[in-house]
């Protein structure tokens, strides 16, 4: 189920929890939140938290056909966080089967932030 979601224009990042079981219902409803959302671009950077995630129901076909529904930018920095196995297997399998290598998993919602803050500052320096 998403807890939350926070589009922050600012940073240019999005942030989203999940709690309780994650299925595919839940992943739609977080889609159609953002592209609803007025201040969401496709070029943010995102975090998701999915620490909180005690079941994932969302089957690998399932995941095949999240492939053209999640609305970001293929060079989007996406940071999934995770605390267990069976979040971590989900995760994996999203970021294999989106086949995007901006996608990266993590243990410490810190690390994620600093991945993608580092990325963000690099850009910057580069324009």
């Amino acid at each position: 189920m998403l807890k939350s979601c926070i589009v922050d224009p600012v940073k240019c990042l999005v942030s989203a929890q999940f709690t309780g079981t994650l299925a595919l219902e839940d992943i739609e409803f977080y889609d159609t939140q953002l592209r609803a959302h007025q201040e969401f671009s496709p070029r943010y950077s995102e975090i998701v938290d999915l620490t909180q995630v005690e079941k994932v129901t969302v089957s690998g076909r399932e995941m095949m056909g999240l492939r053209s529904e999640i609305p970001f930018f293929p060079q989007s920095k996406r940071a999934l966080v995770v605390n267990s196995r069976h979040q971590s297997h989900a995760a994996h399998l999203y970021r294999i089967v989106r086949k995007d290598s901006n996608i990266r998993v993590f243990t410490s919602f810190e690390d994620a932030v600093e991945w993608i803050e580092s990325r963000a500052v690099a850009s910057a320096k580069t324009r």
